[in-house]
């Protein structure tokens, strides 16, 4: 019975060094209009200063206008007075012009 178990028991072996990503350790500091805690990893080129509450609030404040782009679907801000609104953000309607030409 010794060699029956000899046989069938393997050693698994152990996996090749996995790197684990470490999650992003997220830092806290309060919106300069409100006071409302934002969350950041301090690893991002552009840190917030305002939520997005804050953010919105001035663009309407603004007269500005979100729109989403039919080709890439980035959001672009366009200024409320405009009477026809774009379909696409600035980058898509240049890439557009250039095939035309």
């Amino acid at each position: 019975m010794e060699w029956l178990k000899k046989m069938f028991s393997r050693k698994e072996e152990q996996p090749p060094n996995l790197v684990i990503k470490e999650e992003p350790k997220m830092v806290e500091k309060p919106c300069r209009s409100c006071g409302k805690p934002i969350f950041y990893d301090p690893k991002w080129s552009h840190i917030p200063n305002y939520c997005k509450e804050c953010k919105q609030r001035f663009q309407e404040e603004k007269g500005l206008t979100g729109r989403k782009c039919r080709s890439c679907g980035k959001t672009f801000t366009v200024p409320s007075t405009v009477k026809h609104m774009p379909n696409y953000c600035k980058t898509c309607r240049a890439k557009f012009r250039e095939k035309k030409a």
